[in-house]
């Protein structure tokens, strides 16, 4: 699988509770393909990072308290293949929902990290 993709202007920022640290770490590291970047700065916070190298971070924020959570805890990443990302999740028994638009193009998976934040998986296309 190619290194996944995160569609995004800036930094995406989530939230995850500190003990789900392990198994957040595994879902975007092992799961996604995300580098885990050095944590710099303080033990609070875990940063990853996709494709391209000089792209946006994903960066979540440990914390008990999930009022401190962002509003919008969802992230959009891109892979070379939904079909065969679909395939990974089944073999791992990660759940997931398969949304097909009214194109070929709009096509998705949705699935929830270990913390709860919502992770839409397209499918990037050379036109």
């Amino acid at each position: 699988m190619e290194t996944p993709r995160i569609l995004a202007i800036d930094d995406v920022h989530l939230w995850s509770p500190p003990d789900a640290v392990e198994e957040t770490q595994a879902f975007y590291v092992d799961l996604l393909g995300f580098d885990l970047l050095p944590r710099g700065g303080g033990a609070e916070v875990m940063r990853f990072r996709g494709w391209p190298r000089s792209g946006p971070k994903l960066v979540i924020q440990l914390g008990a308290d999930p009022a401190l959570a962002p509003v919008r805890r969802q992230v959009l990443i891109q892979v070379a293949d939904l079909v065969d990302f679909a395939v990974s999740l089944g073999e791992r028994r990660i759940p997931f929902e398969q949304a097909h638009g009214w194109s070929f193009y709009d096509r998705r998976l949705t699935m929830l990290d270990p913390a709860g934040n919502r992770v839409d998986v397209v499918a990037y296309h050379s036109l």
